[in-house]
């Protein structure tokens, strides 16, 4: 039966996931102004591990639950969805540019972190030595953001230097406070209102669920996509996918490094390494045309309909 309390959840869910993606953007922006740094640094740090903390919390509790095949179908899911259905969304409603020159780096990384991720799964290798290893990659990262990418010259922003970095910090938590408890309600309700019309579970778990933990990736990146912030949706999604690696993958490596794996991931494994270079294909001509955008979400869907 149908409850109110669901109808509730799932508009709660949007409310939030709005008001949070809105938080997050506004104030990932003002502190990349008032600290004259790279929005694309910001994106890439701060705003990629907030639309990535859903992927976080779900796959650390799986970890804890003895379910490592959740795990890498987790991140593995969402690394494809962030490039399917989160670029290829938000290449489709807006134009996206860039400065290819800028995000060599963050490509390097990107290609570095995918492939390590791509091999460990094929070869079957879960241990502690590579959870560091991954880690090692991530602060790497993240020190050579810090101390190559930064912004001379920027216009000055009244709104960003009126604000102190305690306010701006706190004003962003909720952003990303909003985002997850926003992801949580609306998956809550539409597994609720899906069951109500009798749509079957695996249905549900392939599409809600693992869309759920992309929905702040989504949301985020539409709305920095509209505020013309092109440096964030390209940093949210790069830093996503690293962060979904290094961070949450090393995690499950280091506190379970000889799990069961009971799960087939060879397709997984094949899309993510064809949108991964077909996105490496599609940046390096400068500008994320429309047709690349139809590409992805054409592999995107087509993968949801394979594995349904």
């Amino acid at each position: 039966m149908l409850e109110l309390l669901d109808i509730v959840s799932f508009i709660i869910g949007i409310l939030f996931l709005h008001y949070g993606s809105d938080l997050l953007v506004d104030n990932g922006s003002l502190l990349a102004k008032k600290y004259n740094i790279s929005r694309m640094v910001i994106g890439m740090s701060l705003v990629a591990f907030g639309t990535s903390l859903p992927e976080f919390l779900v796959s650390l509790l799986a970890i804890f639950q003895g379910k490592f095949d959740l795990v890498i179908g987790n991140i593995v899911g969402s690394n494809i969805a962030n490039i399917g259905l989160v670029l290829g969304a938000s290449g489709l409603f807006y134009s996206i540019f860039y400065n290819i020159k800028k995000i060599k780096l963050d490509v390097l990384f990107l290609i570095i972190t995918t492939a390590s991720f791509l091999a460990i799964l094929y070869y079957n290798q879960f241990n502690n030595i590579f959870g560091f290893f991954l880690i090692a990659i991530l602060c790497l990262y993240i020190y050579i953001l810090v101390k190559s990418d930064k912004v001379k010259d920027l216009a000055d922003d009244t709104s960003a230097v009126d604000k102190k970095l305690s306010q701006l910090l706190c004003l962003f938590a909720l952003g990303v406070l909003g985002l997850s408890i926003g992801s949580y309600s609306l998956i809550e309700g539409s597994i609720a209102i899906a069951r109500y019309f009798h749509i079957p579970e695996l249905v549900i778990g392939a599409t809600a669920i693992a869309l759920g933990t992309s929905l702040p990736e989504l949301v985020t990146s539409l709305r920095a996509a509209k505020k013309n912030e092109f440096e964030l949706v390209l940093g949210n999604i790069f830093g996503s996918n690293i962060i979904n690696i290094a961070l949450v993958f090393s995690t499950a490596l280091l506190i379970n490094d000889n799990p069961p794996i009971s799960t087939n991931f060879s397709l997984d494994i094949t899309v993510l390494m064809l949108l991964t270079l077909l996105l490496i294909t599609a940046l390096m001509i400068g500008k994320f045309y429309r047709f690349f955008a139809i590409v992805f979400l054409s592999i995107y869907i087509y993968y949801i309909y394979i594995i349904l």
